[in-house]
C-alpha cells in the first residue's frame, strides 16, 4: 500500500498534477474534462482514481500530486465510506491546502 506524501518528489516546472478520487467514474470524467477545457498558462494533468491506496507498482513513475480532490455523493453512503477509508492513505501534511472535498447531490 502506498501513502501519498507531500514532499517525497520534486514539483514539475509549470505543471499542476491533480488527482480526482470518487466512486462515480462519470462524475470524475466530467470534472476532469471541465478542468482540461479551461485556458491555462501552465500544464494541467488530471488523474482519476476510485479509491486509495494507489498501486505500488508504478510509484516511481507517478508524478507528485499537487491537489487531491475527493468527490463525495451525499446521497450515497458508499461514496462517503470510500472517501473515509481512503483518508488513512494520505500524509497529514496534505491537509494543509492540498486536499479538497467536493460534495455532490446527484
Amino acid at each position: 500500500m502506498s501513502v501519498l506524501k507531500t514532499f517525497n518528489k520534486l514539483p514539475e516546472l509549470n505543471t499542476a498534477n491533480i488527482m480526482l478520487v470518487g466512486s462515480d467514474v462519470s462524475d470524475l470524467e466530467k470534472l476532469s474534462r471541465s478542468i482540461m477545457d479551461e485556458n491555462h498558462s501552465f500544464n494541467v494533468n488530471v488523474r482519476l482514481a476510485q479509491s486509495l491506496p494507489l498501486p505500488v507498482e508504478n510509484e516511481d513513475s507517478r508524478p507528485r500530486i499537487d491537489l487531491l480532490v475527493f468527490m463525495v455523493n451525499l446521497r450515497s453512503s458508499y461514496s462517503l465510506s470510500l472517501a473515509e477509508s481512503s483518508l488513512k492513505f494520505i500524509d497529514p501534511h496534505y491537509f494543509l491546502g492540498k486536499v479538497y472535498f467536493l460534495a455532490t447531490g446527484e
